[in-house]
């Protein structure tokens, strides 16, 4: 069993992304939740960025690499509550983050379905994990503090209008989701390849 489970990795995101806006005071925004909820619902949000006036402004679903619903960024169910969740409060933006790729979506786009929406993919380990306890390595925790203030820095200047969401064209689009949807699978194969196969000293 997993050392590391999703709700104590979000935690743990949410106390270093305040840590790093400690520092970074030119940031616009004020702290990180995690687990916060509507009034009147039972849907809660993974991650929530809040500007200096406190409301909502960035909202975001955390998934495990290693976990059904992790695989991908893109997996439909995931990406289906994390909009449900930023659409229930009237934020503009959200991500989804299966700690290997985030992809930042637009909320609202009238006459799109989300699938059609604008999308811009960051990723944030390289290489990716396989397991959610690959966290716990020094080389992995550094990149994940590193992709937290790149993320930052990006929704800071999407929401400034600075740098808007990427508009990625429909065949890189496409291109990007074969391409997360598979590497899970081509790499539990070289992982079982390297069992069967193993180099030679």
């Amino acid at each position: 069993m997993s050392q590391i489970t999703e709700w104590e990795f979000t935690a743990d995101v949410a106390s270093q992304i305040n840590e790093i806006l400690k520092e970074r005071v030119d940031l616009p925004f004020s702290e990180a939740k995690c687990e916060q909820r509507k009034t009147g619902t039972i849907l809660r949000r993974d991650l929530t960025l809040l500007n200096h006036a406190n409301k909502p402004v960035f909202t975001g679903e955390v998934k495990m690499p290693d976990k059904r619903n992790g695989r991908s960024p893109f997996n439909e169910a995931a990406v289906i509550d994390a909009h449900n969740k930023a659409n229930a409060i009237g934020v503009e933006y959200f991500f989804t983050w299966n700690v290997n790729d985030c992809i930042l979506w637009r909320t609202f786009a009238p006459g799109k379905p989300i699938t059609e929406r604008d999308i811009e993919p960051i990723r944030a380990l390289n290489p990716p994990i396989a397991k959610s306890d690959d966290l716990l390595n020094p080389r992995v925790k550094e990149q994940v503090k590193s992709f937290l203030v790149n993320l930052l820095e990006r929704c800071a200047a999407i929401l400034s209008g600075e740098k808007p969401l990427a508009k990625l064209p429909l065949d890189e689009k496409f291109i990007k989701v074969w391409e997360l949807a598979l590497l899970p699978i081509v790499r539990e194969t070289l992982s079982r390849r390297s069992i069967l196969f193993p180099t030679k000293p």
